[in-house]
């Protein structure tokens, strides 16, 4: 069934689409913010690169702000980096934000991430296409992550990423000390650019409420802005594959 496309709590511009998400005009700020999921209990929405996820000292409005004349009260549960995208939950009553938070802190959330990575020549011919690797960090099993080659173009490869279940998700500093820098995070050698191309692609979760289905939710790519910042700065064709 078809959806309504609705920026701002009352239809000022409508547009039918053929999907179950529809945007929001974000409060204070006024860019569109794709809302992935809704049901009482979580909302889940495709952060843009450049909006905060939790407060920092900058002082700027966060997602659970921008959100605040749609759905009022909310409750972070996780967190994405300023500069990446992708997925990001929220519960919407206290019942709902405590027993997210368990399942995120149990490792029982399953979540995939896209991460475009600079190379080197002499990775390429290690790097084989469809193939899985793991990365295991400083704290073992409570640092690993499986990451599965989607492809390889002018010295960059696409990856597919899924971190363990373990406490610890530290997907840009484990890709790095491999040698696989996310293109765009210069903290750690990559090239300076105003976002990092990594995007959390999908979340998999039993629901708050047992009652319900499970959880499965997917943020595409191809949303607002975020595929034509990725295509300004790399090949066309992982771009595509990524989208």
């Amino acid at each position: 069934a078809a959806c309504t496309l609705l920026y701002g709590r009352h239809a000022g511009h409508i547009q039918t689409l053929p999907s179950r998400r529809f945007c929001i005009r974000a409060q204070y700020t006024g860019c569109p913010l794709e809302v992935l999921h809704v049901d009482p209990h979580v909302v889940a929405i495709n952060k843009p690169p450049g909006v905060l996820s939790q407060p920092d000292y900058s002082r700027r409005p966060i997602l659970q702000d921008m959100l605040s004349a749609t759905f009022p009260f909310t409750y972070i549960v996780h967190r994405l980096d300023l500069r990446v995208s992708g997925c990001v939950l929220l519960a919407r009553t206290k019942k709902a934000a405590a027993r997210i938070s368990s399942s995120m802190r149990e490792g029982q959330a399953v979540k995939q991430y896209l991460a475009l990575c600079e190379m080197t020549p002499t990775q390429e011919a290690s790097l084989l296409p469809q193939a899985w690797h793991r990365l295991i960090g400083a704290e073992g099993a409570d640092e690993t992550l499986d990451y599965r080659v989607l492809a390889v173009e002018g010295g960059y490869v696409l990856l597919k990423v899924c971190p363990n279940r373990g406490k610890k998700h530290q997907i840009r500093r484990l890709l790095a000390n491999a040698g696989l820098p996310i293109a765009g995070d210069f903290k750690y050698g990559a090239e300076q650019l105003p976002f990092i191309a990594l995007h959390a692609a999908s979340v998999r979760l039993s629901h708050p409420i047992a009652s319900r289905p499970e959880l499965k939710i997917i943020a595409p790519l191809s949303t607002h802005d975020k595929t034509v910042m990725w295509e300004q700065h790399f090949p066309a064709n992982l771009v595509r594959d990524a989208a």
